[in-house]
């Protein structure tokens, strides 16, 4: 005999008070189980449903699984392009590397005249070179302190291109990222979790049908707390007082 069998049995009840009533019963009812229907959060086959009319459930248990092959393949697709958003950024590393090695050079020219300028300013003291020479030196100085001064802010432009560049692709992943969660969200609602501990009363679904949204898949009800609803004659509803012991 299945469960919700013997809760139809039980239903109906007559309630006496306690107060020597020679009629018998002084209201009449059914004891009540919280029901709750559990539907469907996702679209697809019913992969499986692992419970039948009397099985006792517990809170959070898995009962059963809805094919969720097309989330799961959207969720790999988004993740695809997150990861090509890395490839698609630049580091400036490679073409600053030939930059800093002209900066080298530059700097390295620049070392030797100066070591040059001191040599000739010795000279021209001592009357053994002109003050062209000196003046040539100093204008190939200040042409060299210029182009180092050029390619150091060509250094900088390159890495604030990149870094700006980057930025802009890499905003598209924040949008992605949430994308991936939707379509987990999706996927996990393709688990089917029983919502309360109880006795499943029906079964409204099974294997291999297809589930959709809002769908009852089966009915279970916590029949550890049963409530009565009992009703009762005008006449008697003046002799009832809150507290009341009743006899059932």
């Amino acid at each position: 005999m299945k469960y919700f069998h013997f809760l139809g049995f039980m239903g109906f009840l007559f309630i006496s008070s306690c107060n020597g009533n020679q009629t018998g019963y002084d209201a009449s009812g059914n004891f009540e189980a919280d029901e709750v229907i559990v539907s469907a959060q996702q679209t697809g086959e019913l992969i499986s449903l692992g419970i039948q009319e009397g099985d006792s459930l517990h809170a959070g248990e898995v009962v059963g699984q809805i094919d969720v092959t097309i989330p799961k393949l959207e969720k790999e697709q988004v993740e695809a392009r997150i990861t090509a958003l890395h490839s698609r950024t630049s580091s400036p590393d490679d073409q600053n590397e030939l930059v800093k090695k002209q900066l080298a050079v530059q700097e390295a020219q620049l070392d030797q005249q100066l070591k040059e300028r001191t040599r000739t300013d010795n000279l021209v003291k001592a009357d053994a070179a002109t003050r062209k020479q000196l003046d040539d030196i100093n204008a190939q100085i200040d042409q060299l302190q210029k182009q180092i001064y050029v390619t150091r802010q060509q250094l900088k432009v390159n890495t604030y291109n990149s870094t700006t560049q980057n930025i802009g692709i890499l905003s598209e992943k924040a949008p992605l990222e949430k994308t991936v969660a939707q379509y987990q969200e999706q996927i996990n609602k393709g688990r089917i979790l029983n919502p309360i501990s109880g006795i499943v009363l029906t079964r409204y679904a099974l294997r291999g049908e297809m589930a959709i949204i809002g769908k009852p898949l089966y009915k279970i009800a916590n029949t550890d707390t049963l409530s009565l609803k009992a009703y009762m004659t005008g006449d008697k509803l003046s002799q009832v007082k809150i507290g009341q012991l009743v006899k059932v």
